[in-house]
């Protein structure tokens, strides 16, 4: 939980400062006596300032969600980020991503390139394409969240 919570914080550059709250779901009720024994070092260690317990039927709306094997964390969008500036950042990151993916294709496409250039940098080339083409599905998965 403490790790899915610093790379959420991390994803959107979070200042370390600045306390947010969440809410968790317990899936077990021996989960949820290992959370209160914890709940302390759980919040200062992953920079929560309250975080409280929740049931299926309150998940909070408009939130991250975060979930480990056996327990759920929501993160209110607005405890992380301007949901408005977030949406314009994301923008101009899938139009990048795009430019990237669709430069690197280009080069793939072109016979002579592929024809010509050694085989492990043709390989290196499809590899960043994959990377690339993952990355742009992940922050497109973030825009819609967002929506």
């Amino acid at each position: 939980m403490i790790v899915a919570v610093r790379n959420l914080r991390a994803e959107h550059q979070v200042k370390p400062s600045q306390k947010i709250k969440a809410k968790v779901l317990c899936k077990e009720a021996r989960m949820q006596n290992i959370f209160e024994e914890n709940k302390e070092p759980i919040m200062r260690l992953a920079g929560i300032g309250e975080l409280k317990k929740c049931d299926a039927e309150e998940r909070p709306g408009r939130c991250m969600t975060l979930v480990t094997k056996k327990a759920t964390l929501f993160v209110p969008f607005e405890e992380l980020f301007d949901v408005e500036q977030e949406k314009k950042r994301l923008i101009k990151e899938i139009e990048k991503a795009e430019q990237d993916r669709n430069g690197i294709k280009k080069k793939l496409e072109n016979e002579n390139f592929v024809s010509r250039a050694p085989k492990e940098i043709v390989e290196m080339e499809q590899g960043r394409l994959l990377e690339k083409e993952g990355y742009l599905k992940k922050v497109q998965q973030a825009f819609q969240q967002l929506k």
